[in-house]
């Protein structure tokens, strides 16, 4: 009987979100976010993202799709919107869903090329498969007078976030930490000032580091919230949150429970418009619950998956929190107005008991 309850209340939420004329009901907590970094969005999809918090669209919709984005904001008028883009990489070749980006990549292939990330050798370097690097650091050389963090904060507010249909930007790759980069796959070292010669890992970091903390504060100026990922506790003189992609994450410190100590110390940290997101796993409710409970112990946002936008039973409204979290016996317990939430971070375990 219970597991009925929930499914009915989960799908009264859908059919209230997909009603023209009548205010979307949204759950006070948890709070949901939805990572959509596909440069395309239907009207439909458009219909079925209004059911949340947050939306994290990619820059191209804006080109692409404008009126499923007005149709988002116009079917829930209290979302917030933030525009996705990835400073660090361009695609290496153009594709014809991704015109803004399309043109950034032509106007540093045809006279600033100096903004490519290279190794020492002079090939370029690489992260991603079928991407080129940027070069974000301080020591990049300028080109007409601008660096390349300058070059693309000054193209971001031009022609994608000067649209009042953002409420702010979300960064990919807000990381002060790049020299590891040099050891990933088939890359001999960077070379971020193109001196020849491959840069010690303190050096590139600092470099980075602070051109990052410039590109960010060209947003800032213009009062975004901005939000970046990865996790660290970094640049938040700048950002209004992180996001925790495939949480937990173990490279941000302490390793215990494959790093979900460490990611809820930051987290609690951070601020309230973080996001805690689960990796995409079919047919594993355990999984979901388990970060989903984990989101709760904090004030955050929940996101599940890449360009995906089902509903779930978990997401039934449980009301404001009540209380901090409480510890007992390694399980983190915190209440809630409608139930009562817990996690058992050692055994990747979750649960909402509603009230």
């Amino acid at each position: 009987m219970r597991t009925f309850q929930i499914l009915f209340v989960a799908a009264s939420f859908i059919v209230i979100g997909c009603t023209g004329g009548r205010k979307i009901r949204l759950p006070e907590r948890p709070k949901l976010a939805v990572y959509w970094t596909s440069p395309v969005m239907s009207e439909n999809e458009a219909d079925s993202l209004a059911r949340f918090h947050l939306v994290i669209a990619d820059m191209d919709n804006l080109a692409n799709n404008p009126k499923s984005l007005k149709r988002l904001k116009r079917r829930n008028r209290d979302l917030i919107l933030l525009c996705y883009s990835n400073p660090m990489e361009f695609w290496d070749r153009p594709y014809k869903d991704r015109p803004i980006q399309n043109q950034a990549r032509a106007e540093v292939l045809a006279d600033r090329q100096e903004y490519l990330l290279k190794q020492p050798s002079g090939k370029s370097a690489t992260f991603w498969n079928n991407m080129q690097m940027l070069n974000l650091s301080v020591n990049c050389p300028a080109v007409k007078g601008q660096k390349y963090y300058e070059y693309m904060a000054e193209f971001l507010l031009k022609n994608v976030l000067s649209d009042p249909i953002w409420d702010g930007y979300f960064m990919d790759n807000c990381t002060g930490h790049i020299a590891w980069v040099g050891d990933y796959g088939g890359n001999n070292g960077i070379d971020a000032d193109n001196d020849g010669h491959r840069d010690d890992y303190d050096t590139l970091d600092r470099a980075w580091y602070e051109g990052t903390v410039n590109f960010l504060s060209h947003i800032k100026q213009e009062n975004f919230l901005i939000l970046g990922n990865k996790g660290a506790v970094e640049f938040l003189e700048l950002v209004n949150g992180k996001m925790f992609e495939e949480f937990p994450n173990d490279y941000l410190g302490d390793k215990k429970a494959g790093g979900w100590y460490q990611c809820l110390k930051n987290y609690d940290s951070i601020g309230s418009y973080s996001v805690i997101h689960a990796r995409q796993i079919p047919n594993n409710p355990k999984h979901r619950l388990f970060v989903l409970s984990s989101a709760l112990m904090g004030d955050g946002y929940y996101a599940y998956a890449q360009d995906f936008f089902r509903w779930f039973p978990e997401y039934e409204d449980i009301g404001k929190p009540l209380q901090k979290v409480k510890i007992l016996d390694n399980v983190f317990e915190r209440q809630y107005e409608k139930a009562t939430v817990r996690v058992w971070p050692e055994d990747r375990r979750g649960e909402i008991v509603y009230k």
